[in-house]
């Protein structure tokens, strides 16, 4: 996928001009003198894409275990969770659970404490 957005953006940069918002494509074709090739440009648009992945992953893993070790939270989350989704089948939208106090203070505090302690 990434390798034929290249291969677009580089045979045809005004491609760029149509795009809603800047890209690394953008920064990395502004100086025609200094083309990285496609490979290079490629692997760059692969690093952007994943940047942040590991961080958000282990943060929700750390919270997911700290979650399940303490009865008390964990209760109190499922009781929570139990009123706002009482039927599995009938997945509640985004809206609907971003007004969980108990779930998004859980869910901040994990981020915070990855971003301070990295754990």
């Amino acid at each position: 996928m990434l390798e034929k957005q290249v291969k677009e953006v580089k045979s045809d940069p005004q491609v760029l001009a149509d795009y809603p918002y800047r890209t690394i494509y953008h920064e990395f074709l502004k100086d025609d003198k200094n083309v990285p090739s496609d490979i290079s440009l490629r692997d760059e648009a692969i690093l952007f894409v994943n940047a942040g992945t590991d961080t958000a992953s282990d943060a929700l893993t750390h919270g997911t275990i700290r979650v399940v070790d303490n009865p008390g939270i964990h209760a109190k989350l499922r009781e929570e969770l139990d009123k706002a989704w009482p039927t599995l089948e009938e997945v509640p939208r985004f809206e609907e659970l971003e007004k969980l106090p108990y779930l998004v203070c859980l869910i901040l505090c994990t981020i915070w404490r990855q971003i301070i302690t990295g754990e």
